[in-house]
C-alpha cells in the first residue's frame, strides 16, 4: 500500500486564524531583518572607522608635502584617495543595506494595543485581536477588531502615550464601532484618548470595513513599570485616591480627609524575569460624618484602580475603626486606618 503524508490544511481566507498565520510569517520574517540590520550596522562601524584611517592618511600626504618632505609620491595620494572614494561608497551601500532591513523589522511594543483591547473589549461582539500587522481587507471576512499599536512612549509615573490604528471588520448589519464609544469607554476606565475614523468605511461582501485611528493620551500596563521607591509622598497619593474613590460612591459626597500616610513594607520578587513590587501603605481617613458606606464601596471599586508613580491598587483592607464625638462642632470624628496593598515592576532607569 502507497503511503500517504496528511498535509495540515491551510486556514481560510479572512479569518482571524488565517492573519495569525501571516502574522507568524511576518514576525519570522522581522527577526531576520533584525539579524540583518545587526549585521549591517557592525558592517557600518567597520567601514566607519576604516573611512576615517583612509582619510587621516591622505591628510598625512598633504601636511609632509606641506612641510616640505617629498617621502609620498603622487601615485600615493592617487591609490590613498581612491581608497577613500571606494570606503566611503561601500560605507553609503552598507547604510542603506541596513536603513532597508531596520524597516522590514516589526515593532513587538503591543502594550498600547493590549491596553486598548481591554478598554474596548464591551464595545463589540467582534474578537479583538493586538497584532503588529494589519489585516487584509477581504470579502466575507470573520468580524473582528485588528488592533495595531505603535511604539508607547513613557509619559512618567507609570502612564502611556501613542498612536493606535483599529482595522474593523464587521456584519454589515452589525452596529459599526464609533470613535465616540472609544472615547468614552476610556473615560469610563480614568484613562484619556482621542479617535477619529480613517478614510470612508467600504463593503467588502458581507463585510463592513472601517478603519480608526486612536490616540490614546494616557493609559498603563495592568502591572505597570515604575521607577524608584515607594515613599510618604507617594502614600499619600494613594490616599488621595483611595479618598476620591469613597467621594465617587455617594451622594451627596461626605467630607474625608488623609491624615496620615506611610510605606509599612516593600517586597520584591522575581518572576518571569522581571522583578515585581508589592507595596503595603497604611492610609488613616478621616470623615466628619457617616462615611462608611462611602468607603465601603470605595474598598471595593478601587481595587484595580490605577496610581500615578504608585502602582495598581490589589486590595484594601480596614484594619483600625477609632470614633470621637466633638461636642464643639456637634458631630462625631471618625478616623480610619486602612492597609493597601499596590503592585506594580521594577523600571530599570
Amino acid at each position: 500500500m502507497a503511503e500517504t503524508k496528511a498535509t495540515k490544511a491551510s486556514p481560510k481566507a479572512g479569518t482571524i486564524a488565517a492573519h495569525l498565520q501571516r502574522e507568524s510569517i511576518a514576525v519570522a520574517e522581522s527577526v531576520a531583518a533584525a539579524e540583518a540590520a545587526r549585521a549591517h550596522g557592525e558592517r557600518v562601524d567597520a567601514l566607519t572607522e576604516s573611512l576615517s584611517e583612509a582619510e587621516a592618511a591622505v591628510s598625512e600626504i598633504r601636511r609632509a608635502w606641506s612641510a616640505g618632505d617629498d617621502t609620498f609620491t603622487a601615485a600615493d595620494l592617487t591609490t590613498r584617495t581612491a581608497e577613500v572614494e571606494r570606503l566611503a561608497a561601500l560605507l553609503n551601500g552598507a547604510e542603506r543595506a541596513k536603513a532597508q532591513s531596520e524597516r522590514a523589522v516589526l515593532g513587538d511594543d503591543l502594550r498600547l494595543g493590549h491596553a486598548l483591547a481591554a478598554v474596548c473589549a464591551e464595545l463589540t461582539p467582534a474578537p479583538i485581536v493586538v497584532t503588529p500587522i494589519p489585516p487584509l481587507t477581504l470579502d466575507d471576512a470573520e468580524p473582528a477588531v485588528y488592533v495595531v499599536p505603535g511604539p508607547a512612549a513613557w509619559v512618567g509615573g507609570g502612564v502611556l502615550a501613542g498612536r493606535v490604528e483599529l482595522h474593523v471588520a464587521l456584519d454589515y448589519r452589525w452596529r459599526p464601532l464609533a470613535s465616540a464609544d472609544v472615547e468614552r469607554a476610556f473615560t469610563r476606565a480614568d484613562m484619556s484618548a482621542k479617535a477619529h475614523v480613517v478614510g470612508a468605511s467600504f463593503r467588502r461582501g458581507t463585510t463592513e470595513w472601517h478603519r480608526l485611528a486612536v490616540q490614546i493620551l494616557s493609559t498603563h500596563e495592568s502591572i505597570p513599570a515604575l521607577p524608584g521607591e515607594p515613599n510618604a509622598a507617594i502614600a499619600k497619593a494613594v490616599g488621595g485616591a483611595f479618598v476620591a474613590e469613597a467621594g465617587r460612591r455617594v451622594l451627596p459626597q461626605p467630607r474625608l480627609a488623609v491624615v496620615n500616610a506611610s510605606v509599612a513594607r516593600t517586597e520584591v520578587t522575581e518572576r518571569d524575569g522581571e522583578k515585581h513590587r508589592s507595596t503595603l501603605y497604611t492610609i488613616g481617613v478621616r470623615s466628619y460624618e457617616d462615611a462608611r458606606r462611602a468607603l465601603e464601596l470605595a474598598a471595593e471599586s478601587a481595587v484595580g484602580l490605577f496610581v500615578p508613580d504608585s502602582g495598581v491598587i490589589e486590595t484594601i483592607e480596614r484594619t483600625v475603626e477609632d470614633i470621637v464625638h466633638d461636642p464643639s462642632a456637634n458631630s462625631t470624628l471618625t478616623t480610619w486606618q486602612y492597609s493597601i496593598r499596590v503592585a506594580s515592576r521594577v523600571r530599570e532607569q
